[in-house]
């Protein structure tokens, strides 16, 4: 056994069924250190203390917005030697949130963090002090459940690190999302996990990964929340493996509950990319190579955002320079231009810029006429041009380069924030061919079938390992083949690949909205195989059959959302959503 911190001594087993619940569409939208999550403005605000009058008091931070919606409790500091935890914590504290409650507990253990130690009072590791089913066993774990209790929580995000990886063999559980399985704790466990691996982590060595566990199976607050409450929660380490700096560390914890509180509905204003870039030949040269990059941002809030700075970070690190070839100042004359309603912005940069980099649009142009911040009006959008993209002094075609960015930005109030993305580079292609499928293998006339292609456009082999499946119309409860055997139309999900067909046979179907694991879900090991398409190659995916209260749905005229997961032999990974409209 590989856990010496948080999940330490927990099993690793999977579970046989995820259920997937989406409180809406799960966007690209996600922000690091504040984020787009900015300090509280129409929101209520009530502090109170816990402990008090004692060694251990500590404040816990609510924020609840005047929109009704869920309560999700950010607990951070139980192990006072685990900065992370409390750094990351005490920056979501102030936090802005539009509908809901937000509870943070930013140092549970005031005295663990005062010494930097694990363990408080003696040798006490707090996290170790929440049996379930029965009383906390220490004064300081009590008072924290009852914060737990009294707000009446939805959901639980508990903030650690480790000094190892839990993907690998060194005994620790860094990089290691760990949930409950208590209400869609699991689902949403998987999705950051690919989220992060494809927005946040540049080396492999450093990939999110993680499992689900039984719920009480040891006296930690995230399993006493799943046991006694039937509340989904997850602990959350990053690694101070190798130095790894902080600052990495609370980047990453803090765009996971960032992109959780926006797909939980408890932030939905912000400055925001519109996914709609593209790459472009321009005019400025004759090289013929898609070296320039544009796309929407918007802004969501109710007053004017001033773009201050924009972080560029292309995945693939030959990328090396951005650097325009005019002395002149505009779109594709410069290295970063935004269109923007109030004001247009600008940076003209002498000999260009070395990736990746931060540009500050207030000075880093050659002169007060090349540097200029951009302002958007409420509710509306800004086009950001950048050019040209090189590698050792060349252009860089960049219709399939990943490049995140990051959009520092401050509101007409004064309130700060950013908001971080990732923008082109898409390996999965849908190819928009759905099909609603009468299928042979019934006599009922409906076609409660579905069928449509994806294909690889990556360099290097692509598995699909995870599939999700929302349908729109929420009476569409079951997806159930009615055959013992394996295959297209006589399982739940096929799909027809050139290397390795996927299939997933699961006993007595699935409830919907769903996530499918496709090598575990399964009934045996021959009914549960990820796919696997060649560079360039295009799979066919059967989902049988859709049902509502147990009779086969005609699936013609129905909206369904599907995720698909996917590890490409490169070692990258990648997660796409799209809507297939039948």
């Amino acid at each position: 056994m590989k856990r010496n911190d948080d999940d330490a001594g927990l099993s690793g087993s999977k579970v046989s069924r995820l259920t997937y619940i989406k409180s809406g569409i799960f966007g690209l939208s996600s922000a690091v250190g504040m984020l787009s999550a900015t300090p509280l403005a129409s929101a209520e605000r009530s502090d109170y203390t816990i402990r008090t009058g004692t060694s251990e008091e500590t404040t816990v931070y609510v924020r609840e917005a005047d929109a009704d919606g869920p309560t999700v409790m950010v607990v951070g500091g139980m192990h006072g030697d685990e900065a992370n935890g409390y750094t990351a914590a005490q920056k979501i504290a102030n936090w802005r949130i539009d509908a809901g409650k937000l509870v943070v507990l930013p140092e549970a253990n005031v005295e663990a963090i005062r010494n930097d130690s694990r363990v408080y009072n003696g040798g006490i590791d707090l996290n170790r002090q929440f049996p379930s089913g029965s009383e906390p066993t220490t004064a300081l774990a009590r008072e924290i459940w009852d914060v737990v209790v009294s707000e009446n929580i939805d959901f639980l995000f508990d903030l650690h690190s480790s000094y190892g990886i839990y993907s690998s063999d060194d005994g620790g559980v860094g990089q290691g999302i760990f949930s409950t399985r208590a209400a869609s704790a699991t689902g949403h466990r998987k999705e950051l996990v690919s989220y992060l691996n494809e927005s946040y982590v540049a080396d492999s060595t450093y990939d999110y990964s993680g499992y689900s566990s039984s719920d009480g199976s040891s006296p930690m607050l995230k399993h006493k929340v799943g046991a006694d409450l039937d509340t989904g929660a997850i602990i959350f380490e990053t690694t101070r493996k190798n130095g790894r700096p902080l600052p990495q560390q609370v980047r990453e914890t803090t765009a996971a509950v960032q992109e959780f509180l926006q797909r939980f509905g408890l932030i939905t204003e912000t400055v925001s990319y519109s996914q709609d870039v593209i790459a472009a030949n321009t005019a400025e040269d004759t090289n013929t190579k898609q070296s320039g990059l544009q796309f929407d941002i918007s802004n969501t809030f109710g007053q004017d955002a001033r773009i201050t700075d924009l972080e560029i970070d292309p995945h693939n690190s030959a990328i090396d320079q951005l650097r325009d070839h005019s002395y002149s100042e505009g779109q594709w004359i410069s290295e970063l231009f935004i269109d923007a309603d109030v004001q247009n912005g600008l940076a003209d940069i002498n000999n260009g810029v070395s990736l990746p980099c931060t540009i500050d649009l207030d000075s880093d142009g050659h002169s007060d006429s090349a540097d200029k911040e951009a302002v958007l009006s409420s509710d509306s959008a800004a086009t950001v041009s950048l050019y040209q993209f090189k590698s050792n002094g060349s252009p860089v075609d960049m219709a399939s380069e990943p490049v995140t960015f990051t959009v520092h930005y401050e509101l007409a109030d004064g309130t700060p924030g950013f908001d971080s993305f990732t923008v082109g580079g898409d390996a999965l292609v849908y190819e928009d061919d759905v099909q609603g499928i009468d299928t042979p293998v019934d006599s009922n006339g409906k076609q409660s079938g579905l069928k449509f292609s994806v294909t690889n456009d990556a360099g290097s082999n692509m598995t699909i390992h995870d599939v999700a499946i929302s349908p729109e119309n929420s009476a569409i409860d079951q997806l159930r083949d009615h055959s013992y055997s394996e295959g297209q139309w006589i399982s739940e999900l096929f799909i027809d690949a050139d290397v390795q067909n996927g299939v997933t046979d699961i006993n007595n179907g699935v409830s919907l909205p769903c996530f499918i694991d496709l090598d575990w879900d399964g009934h045996s090991t021959s009914a549960s195989n990820d796919a696997i398409l060649s560079p360039g190659s295009s799979g066919t995916v059967s989902l049988y059959q859709f049902k509502s209260n147990g009779s086969p749905v005609d699936m013609v005229g129905e909206n369904v959302e599907i995720t698909i997961d996917y590890t490409l032999g490169d070692g990258g990974s990648g997660s796409r959503t799209f809507m297939l409209l039948v």
